[in-house]
């Protein structure tokens, strides 16, 4: 990944022109991290003027880049929840530990609003059902973020697995799997 003053001005005009996020490495901050910290030395050992300015406008850049990208982050986890699509791809290490944290706040808000309208004490009382179902993987599939937000696969064609009843559901209606009858043994994916 390059990082370098003009490449965060890219970053910073497609985050303000753009309602989508930028797609980014998973090292974004790290590594603008380590420039600030290379930046800084330069001017240790040669003082320069435009040196000064260049670092202190990506300290402001970073910021508002970082900002911006927060609330796109509330909203993406918002409305990936209400949609079902929950992908955590091109955002950057620390920004998927904040939307996968943010999904679980706004699932477990909806839960206690849902068994608040329906007259429930809490959710927990509700008596447990088997949640699972045994699938056959029909193609190849690449790791993807489950229901429970737990990174869930590689899964391999013709591999036979227990998912969670939304995630079997989600990979049955794509033609990605198929439901398979008690007798095949399945690997536990949780």
């Amino acid at each position: 990944m390059e990082s370098s003053f003009e490449a965060l001005r890219r970053i910073q005009l497609q985050e303000k022109h753009n309602a989508t996020l930028t797609v980014v490495d998973e090292a974004f901050y790290e590594a603008y991290a380590a420039f600030l910290i290379r930046q800084a030395e330069k001017l240790r050992q040669s003082f320069s003027l435009d040196e000064v300015k260049v670092y202190e406008n990506t300290q402001k850049i970073l910021k508002e880049v970082i900002e911006r990208r927060q609330q796109k982050i509330l909203l993406k986890a918002f409305r990936d929840l209400k949609v079902g699509e929950v992908t955590s791809e091109g955002l950057a290490r620390q920004e998927k530990e904040l939307y996968i944290e943010l999904l679980k706040l706004l699932q477990a808000h909806e839960a206690t609003l849902n068994s608040a309208f329906a007259g429930e004490k809490t959710v927990q009382e509700k008596p447990e059902e088997k949640n699972t179902v045994t699938v056959r993987i029909l193609v190849d599939l690449p790791a993807f973020i489950g229901v429970d937000y737990q990174t869930l696969g590689p899964f391999t064609a013709s591999q036979v697995v227990e998912l969670k009843k939304e995630e079997a559901e989600l990979l049955i209606k794509r033609n990605a799997a198929e439901p398979v009858g008690p007798a095949e043994p399945a690997q536990k994916t949780s």
